[in-house]
């Protein structure tokens, strides 16, 4: 898995290329698997919605003007196999991360389904967090990376996800900006199912668009290709809503 997940490796790598200098590639930080090593999700695919028109399904009801990165992963008209530059910015100009705490009642009124303790609210709440996942990086001085619904779904204990909001944070902090690093749904349907200690696995077939990390003059300091892969998360009933407890790609 390369892409995101290849990403989470890019805290590291941030203050090295805060002066616009680190190599490309190499990012690493690929995520383990599921704490507790949970029994696998059923093999018989849960139908889904149609993911014809090349959005990820089920979707919280947020607008975002992003394009997901075709999965044959061939680049847009007028675009490079690296992406587009962003163009350097201007001087004076830093980024930001936004962090507004939500609560149950916040995260019901994201969700398309009822917010409960039910296997379906669980399925929208992962497919909520893949569709956010790309919303914590900013992407220039005015427009803030949004960590609220990304840290609202997501469990302290979740590695992933802590390394996604640390990796947002140093970059803005390094005024780095991020594109790409979307997740979209590949196929109509995913599996999924509850376990004995009442938490449930689902393991979504997703497209992950490439990641690039653009300095501040608007070259690219690193990136990470996309692909296929399964992305496999735990979640726990808590607080009156899912969170996120662990996340694997395989």
């Amino acid at each position: 898995m390369v892409g995101l997940a290849a990403a989470v490796g890019f805290a590291c790598a941030v203050a090295g290329c805060a002066g616009g200098g680190a190599e490309a590639g190499g990012a690493g930080g690929e995520p383990g698997a599921l704490e507790g090593e949970p029994a696998a999700p059923s093999s018989s695919a849960l139908p889904g919605p149609s993911n014809t028109s090349g959005t990820s399904a089920p979707s919280i009801q947020s607008d975002t003007s992003d394009t997901p990165v075709p999965p044959d992963q061939t680049p847009l008209p007028g675009e490079s196999a690296a992406g587009v530059s962003p163009g350097p910015m201007a001087q004076g100009e830093f980024l930001a991360t936004s962090l507004e705490l939500l609560d149950a009642e916040d995260v019901a009124s994201l969700l398309p389904v009822a917010l409960a303790d039910t296997e379906e609210a669980a399925f929208h709440t992962a497919f909520a967090l893949m569709n956010v996942a790309d919303d914590v990086y900013a992407t220039s001085a005015d427009t803030a990376g949004d960590l609220s619904v990304f840290a609202a779904l997501s469990a302290p204990e979740c590695g992933w996800c802590a390394s996604v909001m640390d990796t947002a944070t140093s970059a803005a902090a390094s005024n780095l900006r991020v594109t790409g690093a979307s997740f979209t749904t590949v196929g109509d349907s995913f599996d999924g199912q509850r376990l004995e200690d009442g938490s449930v696995v689902v393991a979504i077939p997703v497209q992950e668009s490439a990641t690039q990390v653009w300095s501040p003059d608007g070259t690219l300091a690193q990136s990470a290709g996309g692909g296929q892969s399964t992305m496999n998360m735990q979640l726990e009933w808590r607080e009156q809503m899912w969170k996120v407890t662990a996340v694997s790609t395989t």
